[in-house]
């Protein structure tokens, strides 16, 4: 079967990556466009990660007249993460509650498991930066804490 490239979800891609281009182009969103290696070490580290590489492809993609909708996916699914890592990590961070801090653990190892594939499939986009790494974490152990942190008395 053969995928459908303008179904909603690659329409909300396509249009997340057009309207940032457009803030870029017409200077209203500066980046930060330092962007080294894939580390996932910490959440605060993801969310840097993440946000220097979203930065580095757009301003990239900037300069082309039109971009490959190829790479309209992994972009757009590396921005979202983004966001979803920041405001999880903000809230655990807030809250200090166990699940919150448990929830942020499993996203940032689903973050780091697919940071590999974003880095090949936006190759061409970003600096040649050192492999995001192999995952280091089971996936079982992390929601093995997230479901311990129920049973944890809040404070």
């Amino acid at each position: 079967m053969n995928r459908i490239y303008e179904g909603t979800n690659e329409i909300n891609r396509l249009n997340l990556i057009d309207r940032l281009l457009f803030a870029i182009r017409k200077e209203t969103l500066p980046l930060d466009t330092r962007f080294d290696s894939f580390n996932f070490e910490t959440p605060d580290l993801g969310v840097q990660t993440l946000r220097g590489a979203s930065s580095a492809a757009l301003t990239r993609l900037s300069s082309e007249v039109a971009f490959p909708q190829a790479i309209a996916e992994p972009l757009a699914d590396m921005m979202i993460e983004l966001y979803l890592l920041d405001s999880l990590n903000y809230r655990a961070k807030l809250t200090h509650h166990p699940a919150h801090q448990a929830a942020t653990r499993i996203l940032l190892e689903n973050i780091r498991r697919r940071a590999i594939g974003w880095q090949t499939d936006l190759c061409e986009l970003l600096p040649s930066v050192p492999n995001a790494g192999k995952t280091s974490t089971s996936l079982s152990s992390l929601y093995q804490d997230y479901w311990q942190s129920f049973t944890s008395p809040v404070f």
